[in-house]
């Protein structure tokens, strides 16, 4: 399993981000599109896989 990403994404005051474990890049995405539909803006634009040692955070909230 690979771990993706997603940042900037379900704003509403701020942004959030989404993480993703997946097999590849297309289930993560399939998985996305199936928990979010059309509800906010499209979460698959930006996707990434995550490298080794990589920290990914949301600084905030509200």
């Amino acid at each position: 399993m690979k771990t993706f990403v997603v940042e900037n994404v379900l704003r509403d005051y701020t942004s959030g981000l989404i993480v993703v474990k997946a097999k590849n890049i297309e289930s993560a995405k399939k998985l996305l599109k199936e928990k979010f539909d059309d509800t906010y803006e499209d979460v698959t634009n930006g996707i990434r896989e995550m490298q080794d040692n990589e920290i990914v955070y949301v600084y905030g909230g509200g």
